[in-house]
């Protein structure tokens, strides 16, 4: 997945300053991460897989570090006018999900918003100016 390298961006200040988890809690993963052999896996991981934070989280903070505004897909239905923008299976293939139009501006929802190439193809599959996202990729469904 394309977002694995780049979780390594974040430490895991990150979700002690966001109050997700505590000075406590991040010493006892790095230790055990040393203890692991120096895990080359991004603290973020690990600590969804330690269960101290949830996947939603890990995202909203990578959000958060990029100044990438997060959506959660599951609370609120895109508007048929962003879907008819992007078709089906190019939405699918780079897990993307147009959701609104404001401002002349087309909102999508992504796993990685930092991908040009996408956001490029949907430029020009879209003629609009693309205003990315980030979510969780599940939830990305088409």
């Amino acid at each position: 997945m394309i977002l694995t390298g780049l979780t390594e961006m974040l430490s895991g200040e990150v979700f002690v300053e966001q109050g997700l988890i505590t000075e406590d809690q991040l010493a006892q993963v790095l230790k055990k991460q040393v203890s692991d052999g120096g895990s080359s896996r991004p603290i973020a991981r690990v600590l969804v897989e330690q269960g101290l934070i949830s996947n939603m989280d890990r995202v909203k903070c990578l959000g958060k570090t990029w100044g990438i505004p997060f959506i959660d897909v599951t609370q609120k239905d895109p508007d048929d006018e962003a879907l008819a923008k992007i078709p089906s299976p190019f939405a699918r293939r780079f897990k993307v999900l147009p959701y609104t139009i404001e401002g002349g501006k087309l909102h999508v929802a992504m796993e990685n918003p930092l991908d040009v190439f996408i956001i490029d193809s949907m430029r020009q599959e879209t003629g609009m100016e693309i205003e990315p996202m980030i979510a969780v990729d599940p939830d990305i469904g088409y």
